[in-house]
């Protein structure tokens, strides 16, 4: 290892010029190395390949052989089948069958010194006749020729042994009308295949049948000769000479050798020299690109700072107009607040009026006593105390307290409509509960807000629209980890084109005496940045529903 990293020292010393010359020499080893083994590789592989297409050749003229065969022995047997020669079929007259054969025979012998012999088989009368004899046969155990041929396909090629040498064997079918009456075989010996061979392909040096040639100075072909019923009947070797293909195919990859050395290392000096012109344009661009990126470092670092501020002072007006947003919300119900506490004054004030005229009634009469002064100062006090109260409770809610705190929800629901009380008997508007309560942890007096916002908007809904037999309902419930609070009028509904709107600023329902359009979209704001809830408004029959769901329990989220 000590070596190697030495070995690599040494080349990192290198200037670049001798660093490209390194990778030259190495880069022509390599491909040196690469082309021996792809040459050799290659030999092998041609030699295998020359011998898969060699047996392709071979096999197609076999297949071709026999076809011609079959061609031209079933146009011989379709000349001398006649209505004569059914008849004798027929009649079983094998005199004249035999002496038949035996001039077909003698005919096709002149001109095809391969044919060996001629039979015909009866079918009906598995009657076998030969050309010196006549004898019964089961044709069907000795060939498998009647299973192979029928009326589109009348011949079938088979080979067999006879006389201890192999034989086509050429079966011809013989139809009256459409049925087989009779069976042509032509017996072709082995030898007419040789001899078209050797015509066909002039490489070929030997052909030996059950004996394989003691030399290896060619490649061999096997063949294995099988009967019609597959059985093997001999092994043929052929034996081709493909040296002067060979030579030809070493001279062309020489040649192709030559010229990728060559053209490799031309490509080699002219990558060298782009690759040293680049190498020295780089190291100028690399120079320009330090400057650059110092100046592009320094402008993002300004464009940053900007950007940064621009954002810092969006955010600060962002949060300054939705404050201004909120404190216009609250000076928007500085009226219903003022209404509300002269509706709670009403009554008070009235009794009140009634003490004073009684007081000045028995003082004009002289009448007044002590226990009479005492009890009517008392019920003024109470009924101080009662207004003291409603201040109070006004005063509290419209105080900002932004501390979290731990509360029974029935608690902000009581104080929401504790303010809102007067109001409610005012405009003759039915409040009823239905309260499931439970702890909660959030902003008391923001929750109460958007619960006075909410009751509020179902009145001024009850106004706008002269609703008669006015309700409200206040309903909660708990499911899973959620708390869920409902408040439900019968003043309506929104019209659905416009519900999803309700809760964007300054967007109203409402005439502009009813209100400013804030009021839905503080509910908003308030519950889901402030409570950390959701708040929905869904159209029922006759009425309106707003949903706000809460976290149930004590948990302290991230708004604490």
């Amino acid at each position: 290892m000590k070596k190697i990293y030495k070995v690599l020292e040494k080349f990192t010393n290198l200037t670049l010029r001798q660093k490209n010359f390194v990778f030259i020499a190495f880069l022509i080893s390599l491909l040196l190395l690469i082309l021996y083994f792809v040459i050799s590789s290659a030999h092998k592989g041609y030699i295998f390949q020359s011998q898969k297409d060699y047996e392709v050749t071979l096999d197609g003229f076999y297949e071709n052989y026999t076809s011609n065969l079959a061609k031209f022995y079933s146009a011989l047997s379709f000349e001398g089948i006649d209505d004569e020669f059914l008849a004798q079929i027929k009649s079983k007259n094998t005199n004249s069958l035999l002496y038949k054969i035996n001039k077909s025979y003698n005919n096709i012998k002149s001109n095809d010194e391969n044919l060996i012999k001629i039979e015909l088989f009866l079918v009906k009368d598995s009657i076998l006749v030969e050309q010196k004899s006549v004898k019964f046969v089961n044709f069907a155990q000795t060939s498998p020729a009647l299973s192979n041929i029928n009326f589109s396909k009348r011949s079938f090629v088979e080979v067999v042994k006879y006389g201890g040498e192999l034989a086509h064997v050429i079966n011809i079918a013989v139809y009256d009308k459409h049925e087989i009456v009779a069976v042509l075989r032509y017996f072709i010996s082995y030898e007419k295949l040789v001899v078209s061979i050797y015509k066909f392909d002039k490489t070929i040096v030997e052909f030996k049948q059950n004996k394989q040639l003691n030399s290896t100075n060619f490649p061999a072909q096997t063949r294995v000769l099988k009967d019609g019923f597959g059985n093997p009947l001999s092994k043929v070797w052929f034996y081709h000479d493909i040296e002067k293909s060979i030579s030809s195919y070493n001279e062309t990859m020489k040649n192709y050798i030559y010229i990728s050395v060559v053209l490799f290392v031309l490509t080699v000096l002219m990558v060298n020299f782009i690759f040293t012109y680049l190498t020295s344009k780089l190291e100028k661009s690399e120079a320009k690109l330090l400057v650059l990126n110092k100046n592009l470092a320094k402008e993002v670092k300004i464009q940053s700072e900007a950007k940064f501020e621009i954002l810092k002072k969006s955010m600060k007006e962002a949060k300054e107009k939705e404050q201004m947003m909120l404190h216009q919300a609250r000076l928007a119900t500085i009226g219903e607040m003022i209404a509300n506490i002269a509706h709670q004054w009403r009554q008070p004030l009235t009794a009140l009026g009634a003490i004073f005229i009684y007081l000045d009634m028995f003082f004009e009469k002289n009448d007044l006593k002590n226990e009479k002064i005492s009890q009517k100062i008392s019920s003024a006090n109470s009924l101080l105390s009662f207004m003291s109260n409603t201040i109070d409770d006004f005063r509290n809610f419209y105080k900002t307290n932004k501390t979290k705190e731990i509360f029974f929800l029935s608690e902000v629901i009581n104080q929401a409509i504790g303010i809102f009380s007067g109001s409610l008997k005012n405009y003759a508007i039915s409040l009823k509960l239905d309260i499931n309560d439970s702890k909660i942890y959030a902003f008391k007096n923001e929750l109460a807000h958007v619960i006075v916002n909410l009751i509020s908007n179902s009145k001024d809904a009850f106004l706008e629209k002269d609703i008669k037999d006015r309700t409200i309902m206040i309903k909660t419930y708990i499911i899973l980890d959620e708390i869920h609070l409902e408040i439900i009028d019968n003043a309506g509904g929104i019209d659905e084109s416009i519900l999803s709107k309700i809760f964007e600023p300054y967007f109203s329902t409402k005439d502009k005496k009813f209100g400013t359009g804030m009021g839905l979209y503080i509910s908003k704001i308030i519950v889901e940045n402030s409570i950390n809830g959701k708040i929905l408004a869904t159209n029922i029959k006759n009425g309106m529903k707003f949903e706000i769901i809460l976290k149930n329990g004590l948990q302290k989220d991230e708004n604490v």
